[in-house]
């Protein structure tokens, strides 16, 4: 039944985000507004990212050794950064056997992408350049990734 429905059902999948919030604070072009409307744009934070979907249909993996090797690079990746990383080998067969018999393994074959900019293109030039020279400030890896993206595509000169 679950295969039957994951046939018939098309699915998205968030394949990659990069978001980064911009303070207030590096926008020239404010525009006057009156009482709590004006404070309330003063105090909020501006969020930019780029967003990239998948779409298709799941399939439902009922393989035993797919899962186990689909665990196995999942446990890699998350594991790698740790100086003496996990492995499944770490613990008792039986213990990995009984975890995977409550997993259910899909995959999902990406039949279109779909990606969304909302990195500043709406603002004023100012406000584009304040959100830029404030995430090249900031220097983390992060930042300039978005001040690049932001300058990319609104039109911004490369400085």
């Amino acid at each position: 039944m679950a295969e039957l429905v994951a046939q018939l059902v098309p699915v998205t999948t968030v394949l990659g985000v990069r978001a980064i919030e911009l303070t207030p604070h590096w926008q020239d072009a404010v525009a006057p507004l009156d009482g709590f409307m004006q404070q309330l744009e003063e105090s909020a934070v501006m969020g930019r990212q780029a967003v990239k979907d998948g779409c298709g249909r799941t399939r439902v993996m009922e393989d035993r050794q797919w899962l186990r090797q689909h665990l196995g690079k999942m446990t890699e990746r998350q594991e790698s950064a740790h100086a003496a990383p996990w492995k499944m080998s770490d613990a008792p067969p039986q213990h990995i056997e009984a975890l995977m018999g409550a997993i259910v393994g899909i995959e999902i074959p990406i039949a279109k992408l779909e990606g969304k900019w909302k990195v500043s293109q709406n603002r004023a030039p100012a406000d584009r350049a304040g959100a830029v020279a404030g995430l090249r400030e900031r220097g983390d890896e992060q930042s300039l990734e978005m001040a690049e993206l932001i300058t990319r595509h609104s039109g911004l000169p490369n400085s």
